[in-house]
């Protein structure tokens, strides 16, 4: 945690030092931030398949959204400049049951973490005066440090609910990725120094490089896997910001 906090505190203070040579103003923000994992990826895929019928592969069960928190500086170079930089902490988790018999029941829980450091370029595309809000589009370039993932196995007996059968059945290494997205989003203002901030963005996690020994990035078991294949994702971003 120290180190996170490390490293949002630099990039703030850098944003600031660049500020007053290059840019006219600057805000910071703080809120929300979701993701969505797209298409037929196998980290959407539950940990163990019941469909026979399809190839096997052990999923990542992240088929729900996953929520995070995001904090951002903006830099602003007259009307329609914006340099962002962001740092983003997603917390992929994810469980699932498993009935075996009338009085034994199965549990696996997944999770997985990704700190994301980034910046990029947005352009205003339109100034709407009569809601003091800009709607502007863009680009961002993001460092993922993605920690290991763990995978906890659980059974419940009715016949002996008071014991303890946890255990951690795996930890997959973790990774640095190199991802991309396209952004668009809408700038309002609520009072003088408050600005409330929406957008969605869609990308890739893992652009470059890509470790096929690992396998794929966010599931738990490297078993039946050969490459590590693209995670396409839906961002959404909710943040509450105030000029300085």
């Amino acid at each position: 945690m120290k180190k996170i906090l490390l490293v949002i505190l630099l990039i703030f203070l850098l944003g600031s030092a660049v500020k007053a040579d290059m840019f006219d103003s600057y805000s910071i923000g703080a809120g929300i931030s979701t993701f969505s994992i797209l298409g037929d990826n196998p980290a959407k895929l539950p940990i163990i398949q019941n469909d026979t019928t399809k190839k096997f592969v052990y999923g990542g069960s992240f088929d729900a959204v996953q929520s995070g928190f995001s904090a951002r500086l903006t830099m602003y170079k007259g009307k329609r400049i914006r340099v962002p930089v962001d740092v983003d902490f997603t917390i992929y988790s994810s469980g699932e049951r498993y009935p075996v018999s009338g009085l034994l029941t199965i549990y696996y829980w997944h999770e997985v973490h990704n700190l994301s450091v980034g910046s990029g370029f947005y352009y205003v595309l339109t100034h709407l005066d009569w809601a003091k809000t800009d709607i502007y589009a863009g680009a961002d370039l993001r460092g993922n440090i993605i920690t290991r993932s763990e995978l906890t196995y659980r059974d419940h007996w009715r016949n002996a609910q008071n014991r303890d059968t946890s255990y951690v059945v795996n930890r997959k290494s973790g990774a640095f990725r190199i991802g991309s997205f396209a952004r668009f989003g809408i700038e309002g203002q609520l009072k003088s120094k408050l600005k409330i901030d929406a957008s969605i963005g869609v990308g890739i996690l893992n652009l470059f490089p890509r470790d096929n020994k690992r396998g794929e990035l966010l599931t738990p078991l490297q078993y039946y896997e050969k490459k590590e294949q693209i995670v396409p994702v839906l961002n959404f971003m909710l943040l509450l910001k105030y000029s300085l």
